[in-house]
């Protein structure tokens, strides 16, 4: 019998042992399972994701400042065909964008003006000339900007939108402009919509621009990578003409 006591104490101190690197449980604490940490003693939860990126007000302290992080946001550079318009129906002809079209709406102008463009001498029609169009119109979209957006930190959008011309005193060409801009993708996207309505312009005189802006933040944590980094310019109303030119997302400092 005398290694059965043997047995029984050597139980007794491996028990002593592992009580005394675990805290014990409170008083009147429910029994827990073997492995697993008692009541009161479980890991810590998990922090909450941070919130996603939102619009910001305009504060007139901070300016946009550094690089443009959109590529080739004046639409210079691309595989223009010859003459002063090249009609675009897939990706690849403007460089850096990608276009996104569907069966009802079409494809898009870009168009070559020094007189007409409001930066540089090339800008987009999101309509492609045709009329009374409803949304959605075409889409241009850029991934992975030149400099990565980062969280922690604010920035501004900035868009040209335009209006043609009218081709004769009863005849409405271009405004109201409806164009919406939104950056990264979802579930963190922020999305602003512009409205350009402005009187058109005499016959013969070009393109009426207007430059349109918004603010946004990221907070801090908030999970960004080459995939999500994205803007999309998407056409929402417009009669034969919206004019897009000089694309722009800047630092906030």
């Amino acid at each position: 019998m005398m290694w059965k006591a043997i047995v029984m104490a050597l139980a007794r101190v491996r028990d002593w042992f592992r009580g005394s690197l675990v805290r014990p449980a409170p008083r009147g604490s429910v029994p827990h399972e073997p492995g697993s940490l008692p009541p009161g003693y479980e890991h810590p939860a998990p922090l909450p994701p941070p919130p996603p990126p939102k619009i910001i007000p305009y504060d007139p302290t901070y300016v946009a400042a550094g690089p443009n992080l959109v590529k080739n946001g004046s639409f210079e550079k691309g595989n223009f065909g010859p003459g002063t318009e090249t009609i675009v129906s897939s990706s690849g002809v403007i460089e850096d964008w990608r276009l996104i079209v569907n069966a009802l709406n079409g494809p898009v102008r870009w168009i070559e003006s020094f007189s007409s463009a409001a930066e540089g001498k090339r800008f987009v029609d999101l309509t492609g000339g045709r009329t009374l169009l409803t949304a959605p119109l075409a889409t241009l979209l850029q991934t992975a900007p030149s400099y990565p957006l980062q969280s922690g930190q604010s920035y501004e959008v900035a868009v040209d939108l335009g209006v043609g011309p009218n081709n004769g005193p009863s005849e409405n060409f271009g405004p109201p402009v409806v164009v919406s801009v939104s950056l990264i993708e979802p579930p963190g996207a922020v999305e602003w919509q512009f409205i350009s309505n402005p009187l058109n312009p005499p016959v013969g005189t070009g393109v009426k621009w207007e430059t349109h802006k918004f603010r946004f933040a990221i907070p801090a944590g908030y999970p960004l990578s080459p995939t999500n980094q994205t803007i999309t310019i998407t056409g929402n109303y417009g009669d034969r003409f919206i004019g897009v030119d000089n694309v722009s997302v800047r630092l906030l400092t």
